[in-house]
């Protein structure tokens, strides 16, 4: 398992860094009305993209590992029919989400339903390499696709800052790695048995409810932003927001897509399931942890650096509340919801879904007109808290047995003392330039959580240090 982590983690690590400097560019180029604009309309693509694409992946996911060599064929090849299938319905849904925003345009319209057909395809694509081990085609093309985000919108914002402009930089981005996974592309003239359509519909159709549902109950709050408080503090919200979404899903990614699939294989055996489910949550864990609380003690650097100084004068608390309620998101999608998917019960997820985004919508209402923006902030976290444990009670009321970690209390102490260390370091770096204060402090919190670990010899990781150095 730690093998197959390693494979994919350098180049997960290269895209998360990528998606901190695209923001930063976005938010720096746009101003904060028009990055509002921009963070409305790929609400709108991205709630399409799950009933058009990302519903499909998740069920490829699921269930390719465990299928014979023809029986993947099968799979692969009606899954990209079904691709091709859902992207006309899906552009559509586009213009109509325009058109009752009123927002509306022929350009904005053509950008997104082609930052729809890109995105979709190459993510597909990238769900075929990592499911067939191909992991050099998968490390080039998602190192391919993070560089040319950051370089193409850097160039052509510098030629024209426009919202339908950055938009055809991510279009340029996802479409030049398409091109070159042209080989992998199945026949869609190949006939697939209608007991492979059923089993694959029956498994993917809960994941489309929910997917779309899901998108909206996280992103909702925009739109009640946007009516309520402006395009300004929808620009403010989303900044911070589409920081740490990008960053936490990230993390959690760089855990989920090599090691999920490897869990699949152990869906016919509970003991070693559990075993395997065990493992994933301890790795999970000594990323994710540590890193939730490090964004938290950065926070004030770390938005000044990635945002810029038109953002620094909102309430730090707001960035608070939104990392909590990103992990809580994460951690729910990516351990918490695999009860329902291993039990089989995917049909629960588009009631989670549904009870999340009305609460999401009640909530946002209701706070923000008590609180302002950090209303956006409460209402977020408290509706991701509820929706993990509405996931948790219908896992276990299904008879999932959920592993306990045995990293918890060595990642409790590890993450307090690299907090103790981060909070020390600040004052001292604090007169200095944000950038280098940014930098003390994540490489003083980094050795300081590891020190820990060596410490405590969590994995037996000394055993591992020294076979490094007497090789050497």
């Amino acid at each position: 398992m730690l093998k197959k982590l390693l494979s994919y983690a350098p180049v997960q690590i290269i895209s998360a860094l990528c998606v901190f400097l695209l923001i930063a560019i976005q938010t720096r180029f746009l101003t904060i009305a028009e990055y509002g604009l921009l963070a409305l309309v790929l609400v709108f693509m991205e709630t399409t993209r799950a009933f058009v694409a990302q519903w499909i992946n998740s069920s490829l996911i699921r269930l390719l590992p465990a299928e014979s060599k023809n029986g993947k064929k099968e799979l692969v090849t009606l899954s990209f029919q079904l691709l091709l299938f859902l992207i006309v319905p899906g552009s559509i849904s586009l213009a109509l989400c325009l058109l009752f925003s009123d927002e509306l345009s022929i350009v904005l319209w053509g950008a997104l339903s082609l930052l729809l057909l890109c995105k979709s395809f190459f993510l597909y694509f990238q769900e075929l390499f990592r499911l067939t081990d191909n992991v050099k085609r998968y490390r080039y093309s998602v190192a391919l696709q993070a560089f040319l985000s950051v370089s193409l919108t850097l160039i052509l914002l510098s030629w024209s800052s426009s919202i339908v402009v950055a938009l055809f930089a991510l279009v340029l981005s996802n479409l030049i790695p398409c091109l070159l996974s042209y080989n992998v592309i199945p026949s869609i003239r190949s006939k697939v048995p209608s007991e492979k359509k059923s089993q694959f519909i029956a498994y993917g159709l809960p994941l489309l409810f929910s997917g779309v549902l899901a998108v909206l109950s996280t992103r909702v709050d925009r739109i009640v932003i946007s009516e309520l408080l402006g395009l300004d503090a929808i620009g403010m919200y989303a900044a911070f927001s589409n920081m740490l979404m990008g960053v936490m899903a990230l993390l959690f990614m760089v855990i989920a897509l090599p090691l999920y699939p490897e869990l699949t294989k152990h869906t016919t055996c509970k003991v070693s399931l559990y075993k395997a489910h065990q493992n994933y949550l301890n790795m999970m864990l000594l990323v994710t942890v540590p890193a939730t609380v490090g964004i938290a003690l950065v926070a004030s650097p770390l938005i000044e650096v990635l945002l810029g100084a038109n953002y620094i004068d909102i309430d730090v608390s707001l960035f608070y509340w939104v990392t909590f309620s990103v992990f809580c998101m994460n951690f729910k999608a990516h351990f918490i919801d695999h009860g329902l998917q291993f039990t089989l019960k995917t049909k629960v997820l588009p009631y989670i879904s549904a009870i999340s985004l009305s609460l999401n919508v009640t909530f946002s209402y209701f706070f923000i007109n008590q609180f302002g923006l950090s209303g956006a902030g409460y209402a977020l976290a408290l509706t991701q808290v509820i929706g993990l444990l509405l996931s948790y009670i219908f896992s276990k009321k299904y008879g999932y047995r959920y592993p306990l970690p045995d990293v918890f209390m060595p990642t409790l102490l590890a993450t307090a003392f690299m907090a103790l260390v981060v909070l020390l370091i600040l004052p001292i770096v604090a007169n200095l330039t944000s950038y280098i204060s940014l930098l003390c402090s994540v490489s003083s919190g980094v050795f300081a959580y590891l020190f820990i670990h060596v410490l405590l010899n969590t994995f037996n990781c000394r055993l591992y240090i020294k076979k490094i150095f007497v090789n050497e």
